[in-house]
């Protein structure tokens, strides 16, 4: 985010809701390994408790705009729900037959997002001007 010039970033770890699908195994180890890589790289959160989404946890990362208001911009997800669903499986080291655990990464929010809120962010925050193309 810093080369968008964001330097005011807080960043989220929000875990198992009340709601939600998979093992509670799966879910430990899901959000272990988030919050394993978020300390690996040095990187100050906070924990968001009961705030995952319903098929895994997850990390959001918020950048403040001009008014120092905090807006999700980008996220990490953690899902058990697709993998089931389409039937995926992998044979670990083990020989054992696992189910994999997909991972969702969004950069700078969808489309929609993007053109509404991370772009708006951007300009915002941006110290310099933006050249204007006839």
């Amino acid at each position: 985010m810093k080369a968008f010039g964001f330097n005011d970033v807080g960043i989220e770890l929000s875990t198992r809701p009340q709601k939600y699908i998979g093992s509670d195994e799966d879910w430990q180890l899901a959000t272990e390994a988030l919050r394993s890589a978020l300390e690996e790289k040095g990187l100050a959160f906070e924990v968001n408790e009961g705030e995952g989404a319903f098929y895994g946890p997850k990390i959001d990362i918020k950048l403040k705009d001009a008014l120092k208001r905090s807006w999700q911009c980008a996220t990490i997800q953690c899902d058990f729900a697709l993998p089931k669903r389409f039937g995926l499986s992998y044979i670990d080291a083990e020989g054992k037959e696992r189910q994999p655990i997909m991972l969702h990464r969004v950069l700078l929010g969808s489309v929609n997002v993007l053109s509404e809120r991370s772009l708006s962010i951007t300009r915002e925050t941006c110290l310099y001007g933006w050249r204007r193309y006839r």
